[in-house]
Formats: C-alpha cells, structure tokens, sequence
C-alpha cells in the first residue's frame, strides 16, 4: 500500500477504470462478503449498494466538485472505496488544479483493495466519547479563535490556511476545525491530512469536531486519535467565562442528529448559563440556503431555539462561506463557514446581486426563503488555490472570532490572510 496518501486524488473516472478493470476481484470479494452475511443471495444486494455508491461519485463531481478535483460523497461506502484505493494505489499522474489522479491500472492488490472496503462494511462504529461532567471548562473573558471547517484535505486552500493560521499562532487562544477529513477519516487520512498539516501551534488549544465523513471509517482515527493528540476528553464539550456559554456538540456520531443524552447536557449547561450569550458550534447545519435542512437538529433542540436560549451558531459541511440574518422565529445569527478546503463549484448563486467586494472577494445576496432560511450574503469569487479553474471554484477560507468582554467581533480571511469581512455582533 501506498505510504503517503496527502495528495493522492480518487475521480469518479479512476474508480470506475478500478472497478471495470479489476471486476473480477470485486465480484470476487462481494461473494465473499455475501457468504458471511448469510448466504449468496446477498450478493446482489452488495452490488447493488456499490452501484448507488458509484453513482453517488459521479453525482458529487457533477454538482458540486469537478473531474480534476478532490470530490467526495456524502456516501459512507462511496468515500471508503476512495480512501482505500488512494491507499492501494501506485500509480498516479499530476492533475492541474493540484494533488494526483490515480492510474486505475496500477492496483499491485486488486482483491485486497476491494476486501478492504467490503469486509468491515457495517453499522459498528466509535461509541461517542462524552464530557465526565456538566461543568464547562473556564476560558479566559477577552478570547481569540480561528475556525477552520471542512479543512482536512490537504490540498487546495487547506495547506495555505495551515501556514497563515501557523503565523498567527501569538493571536489565537484556541484553534478549532468543525469537522470532515477526506475521503473517510480513516487512520492515515486522519494522520496526514489532518494532523500532519494541522497548524503548528503547541502552546494554544486544539480542537476538533466530529464530521460524518471521519464516522464513514466508524470515526475510530477521530476518537482514538485526534482526540489523543489534541488532549481533547470528549467529542462534545463546552467552554464558559463570565459572559460567555461556547458550546461545541457532535452531530455526527448519531449522523446529522443529536442523541438524547448530548440534548439533556446541552439543556442543563444553557438553564445555569444565566445572562451569558450562548454559542454553539456544529459540524452539521440547523438549516441552509442551498443544501439540505437539519430537521433532526430542530426537532431536539427545538424549545432551545423557540426559546431563543441560542444566540449564535457556527456549523460547517457545506463547502460555502453563508452569513445569514437574524433568523426570524429563533432571534439566531448562524454562520455556515465550509470552507475550508474542499473544492465548491460555484452555482446559480455567482448570479445573485453584489452586497459588496473586496479584490477577487464577492459578497452576494440571496432573499429569505419563507419556512426555510432567513436571508443571508454568500462568499463567492475566484479561488486563486484551485490553479487553472480558479473561476470555477467559490474562495476557501477561515474565521475568526474575538472575544472581548460581551462583544465579539468576527472576522473573514481568504487561506493567505487577505480579510475580505468583519463586523461587531
């Protein structure tokens, strides 16, 4: 198996050359998968499984990454197939926008590939780690943090911002990303996209959230590694200083949802906040513009946000920078800031009225939809990471948030540093 996996890049068209060129080992291992599930029968349930996961690639390079990019599904087996043949694979050739594209052809271990991603296909995975107690952690009144979200790539933007946050380490107080290492989490991935390139700064606070694609490997790498390294004691846990109650939460381990223990932690901590602001950060989002709702996070957290005991929330997993307005029924101002490094096709949305511009950074507008999401202004532009389609691809980016007694000021940067936003909330 290949030992450096960082820049390997797995196309819809690689996979399908894998999976038609070494079709008999696929067969091969689904048969052999078939028989432990029960019997062969099963086999086509199994094929048929790897054809929606197929077709889940090709679906997520048409829509919303490209043929000569890092693209992945939000498809649990889809993403493992990519992990495995970026690790099974030998040889690659150099694509324009950055990173390799696997030559199909050079697998040295085609049925070993396709047994790696089959034989531990199923529903195990991590159990959530949970804090010891309902105490948040104290955290000092005046506080910097850099967000990062959707970062674990290490392409693109996601290297840049590594190397300016790095330079900034004197800043920040806390560094945290909002989840998803590419393509499922799995050890190396989580080794060397993430941590490896990780910005270097020992002496602050380290965090990470879980994301649905570090639980596509069953999010063994983010518990048991990522949280080691971090010295982080839960995927869930909550900071607080004299005005402030910061929240980070797992919406991951239980897939775009919230478990009713990790729900009644939450109510408990925001019924002693008193006259504290509350902040909660997600990798999943409460609702979105573009994408998919979260009604399983409404649906828990709904007398909290009815309540209106949340006052903001940052969450990732759209690959889109989207500042919304105060929502109308919660009095909550969300953030979606995805951005981080995994590569976003621009859309209908570069034809939206211009807010504002700074250089190649433009703000654009899109109306409240009723029922659905407040309006918001959406970060688009040339990506000037994504070498020769830098018009095709919305900017990657970071945040940050300044804390400074009940005040915060949050601030947008593209991956050098270039700040293209800020505002006092």
């Amino acid at each position: 198996m290949a030992d450096d996996i960082r820049d390997k890049i797995i196309t819809f068209r690689s996979m399908m050359g894998a999976a038609t060129a070494h079709e008999a080992a696929v067969d091969k291992a689904a048969a052999q998968k078939a028989k432990l599930l029960g019997g062969p029968w099963q086999q086509a349930a199994i094929m048929a499984r790897i054809g929606n996961a197929l077709q889940a690639m090709e679906d997520s390079e048409q829509q919303d990454g490209g043929p000569n990019v890092l693209t992945s599904p939000q498809d649990e087996l889809a993403s493992r197939m990519q992990a495995s043949l970026a690790d099974y694979g030998r040889g690659f050739t150099p694509l324009g926008p950055g990173g390799e594209e696997l030559k199909f052809d050079t697998i040295t271990d085609p049925f070993g590939w396709a047994w790696s991603w089959l034989s531990d296909w199923s529903d195990d995975h991590h159990d959530i780690v949970r804090p010891a107690s309902d105490d948040p952690e104290p955290i000092k009144n005046d506080l910097h943090i850099a967000l990062l979200s959707d970062w674990g790539t290490g392409l693109y933007g996601a290297p840049v911002i590594a190397s300016t946050v790095s330079g900034r380490c004197d800043d920040f107080d806390i560094i945290m990303h909002l989840g998803d290492v590419y393509y499922a989490g799995a050890t190396k991935e989580m080794q060397q996209r993430f941590l490896d390139t990780w910005p270097k700064c020992p002496s602050i606070i380290n965090r990470a959230l879980n994301g649905n694609h570090e639980m596509y490997s069953g999010g063994f790498a983010y518990f048991d590694t990522t949280l080691k390294t971090f010295n982080q004691k839960s995927s869930y846990f909550a900071w607080q200083n004299d005005n402030w109650l910061l929240v980070a939460l797992d919406t991951a381990c239980q897939d775009f949802d919230l478990d009713p223990t990790q729900v009644k932690w939450l109510e408990r901590l925001i019924a002693k906040a008193g006259a504290r602001r509350v902040m909660v950060f997600s990798h999943h989002q409460l609702y979105s513009q573009l994408d998919s709702q979260g009604p399983n996070l409404a649906e828990k957290l709904g007398s909290l946000l009815y309540d209106k005991a949340i006052h903001f929330w940052y969450w990732g997993h759209e690959h889109r920078c989207v500042l919304y307005d105060v929502h109308p029924s919660y009095n909550l101002v969300a953030r979606c800031i995805g951005h981080g490094g995994m590569p976003q096709r621009r859309g209908s949305e570069k034809n939206a009225p211009v807010d504002s511009q700074m250089g190649d950074a433009i703000w654009r507008t899109l109306p409240a939809k009723k029922g659905i999401a407040p309006s918001a202004v959406i970060l688009d532009g040339r990506n000037t990471c994504i070498k020769g389609e830098e018009d095709t691809y919305s900017p990657h980016g970071y945040v940050t948030l300044q804390f400074s007694g009940t005040k915060l000021h949050e601030k947008y940067f593209l991956p050098d540093g270039t700040l293209v936003r800020e505002a006092d909330l």
